[in-house]
């Protein structure tokens, strides 16, 4: 496999380990992708075929012998490695070295491929939400995106999340109990981290959505969600790294007119949507 295409699939649940991993196996020449779950390991086999994988044993939902099973049926001759903890990159390089698989020269490497942009490190989402199926829901979409993406149930399990994550996006709904959107709103504004935040909620007072905006927000988004409004929505906060002024009448994101909304009857509407 020397001077071939070096495809490494990184799987763990611990978004640092994976950033961490990444950084360095790029660095080397390496192109990498990575899941936080079987689930996604066995999509990123699908459609980006890499020539190994790095996979942590314990990953949940399912276990990394889980994680094997199904990445090993898909491709049966892909190098599998067992990731250890403490992380240690440079035996998992001279692992992969060992087994034949070597980036090839940089001017002769291939150029990444555009289904997984694996020398990027994907932007991370946290969606923050009491109801379940509304987690789930929106998690999917995400990561079908393309983005990583962690859940939490209310204020303070995700208070205790982003410092893990470190998200560089908050999907936050304002209903919730223990401690409301709004406080959590507060609370993580007065952190010392660069993390845009959208309000997701069903509540459609005018002057709630002001206070979020004012409070830090980046933006309101109503359920039930329309997904073609989100993605919108969505990719403009982290993507840019600077606050741009608005108009009075414009998107509080993109600082253009918002559009008039369509009925209904005229729009192809998601095949599933997030509402609660």
């Amino acid at each position: 496999m020397a001077g071939s295409s070096a495809r490494v699939l990184c799987v763990d649940d611990d978004a640092g380990v994976l950033e961490r991993l990444r950084e360095f196996l790029v660095d080397r020449g390496y192109e990498v992708c990575s899941a936080r779950s079987a689930a996604e390991a066995t999509d990123v086999v699908k459609r980006w075929t890499p020539r190994a994988a790095v996979v942590n044993p314990l990953v949940p939902p399912a276990d990394g012998i889980g994680v094997l099973q199904r990445v090993r049926r898909l491709n049966p001759g892909m190098l599998v490695l067992l990731l250890t903890k403490p992380l240690d990159p440079t035996l998992i390089e001279r692992s992969l070295a060992e087994a034949g698989l070597r980036p090839a020269p940089r001017e002769r490497a291939l150029p990444p491929d555009p289904e997984c942009e694996p020398t990027a490190v994907r932007k991370r989402i946290l969606v923050v939400d009491d109801e379940a199926d509304v987690r789930e829901v929106l998690a999917e979409h995400l990561r079908r995106r393309g983005f990583d993406v962690a859940q939490a149930a209310g204020g303070e399990e995700a208070l205790a999340v982003i410092p893990l994550f470190r998200p560089h996006l908050i999907l936050l709904d304002l209903v919730m109990p223990g401690l409301g959107g709004l406080e959590t709103l507060r609370r993580i504004k007065a952190l010392p981290l660069e993390t845009a935040i959208i309000i997701i909620s069903a509540n459609e007072e005018v002057e709630l959505g002001q206070l979020t905006l004012a409070i830090g927000a980046a933006g309101y988004v109503p359920k039930p969600v329309d997904f073609d409004y989100l993605d919108a929505v969505v990719g403009l906060p982290v993507l840019a790294r600077q606050e741009q002024p608005t108009a009075p009448d414009a998107d509080p994101l993109s600082g253009q007119a918002r559009p008039a909304p369509r009925a209904p009857c005229a729009r192809t509407r998601p095949a599933r949507t997030a509402s609660g």
